[in-house]
C-alpha cells in the first residue's frame, strides 16, 4: 500500500480546502472587528458569525480518506474510524463515497461527494477508481474452480 517512510495518500475534496481557508479568514477577520464596535449588540453579532465561521472552516479541513496497510481510515465531522482492509468489498458513489463492508452494511465518507468539486476536474471519479485499485492488490485472488 504505503512504503515505509512515506505519507500515506490522503483523499480529500480539494474544493473542500479552499472553502475552510476562506470561512476561516472570514471568522478571523469577524472576530478581530468585534471588539471595536461601538454598540454592544454589533460586537457581540460579528464574534458569534465569527466563532460560527471559524467552527464551520473545521469541517472541510477535517474530512478525509486514508489508505493504511490495515485498511481505510475515515475522518468524517465528527469521528474517526478504520476500517480493515479484509471487512471491505469495495467502493461505490452515488452521491457520496460508501465502503460496502462484506457484512453488508456501508461507512460513508463525506470527503468524496459527487459534485462536490468542478466537473472538469475529476477528482472524484480518480480518487474512487483508486480506492478500488489499491483494494484489487490487496485482495487475495481465488484459485479458479475446476470442474470434477
Amino acid at each position: 500500500m504505503t512504503p515505509p517512510g512515506r505519507p500515506a495518500k490522503k483523499y480529500a475534496n480539494p474544493s473542500f480546502r479552499l472553502t475552510a481557508l476562506l470561512l476561516g479568514v472570514l471568522g478571523l477577520l469577524l472576530l478581530a472587528s468585534a471588539p471595536g464596535q461601538p454598540d454592544p449588540e454589533q460586537a457581540f453579532g460579528r464574534g458569534g458569525i465569527g466563532l460560527a465561521a471559524l467552527l464551520h472552516a473545521v469541517r472541510p479541513a477535517r474530512l478525509a480518506v486514508i489508505p493504511t496497510p490495515e485498511g481505510i481510515v475515515v475522518r468524517n465531522l465528527l469521528s474517526t474510524r478504520t476500517v480493515p482492509r479484509d471487512r471491505i468489498r469495495g467502493f461505490s458513489l452515488v452521491r457520496i463515497l460508501d465502503i460496502e463492508l462484506l457484512d453488508g452494511t456501508t461507512v460513508t465518507c463525506s470527503a468524496i461527494q459527487r459534485g462536490a468539486s468542478h466537473p472538469a476536474n475529476g477528482c472524484t471519479a480518480r480518487a474512487l477508481a483508486d480506492l478500488n485499485a489499491r483494494l484489487a492488490e490487496h485482495t487475495p485472488a481465488t484459485a479458479p474452480r475446476t470442474a470434477a
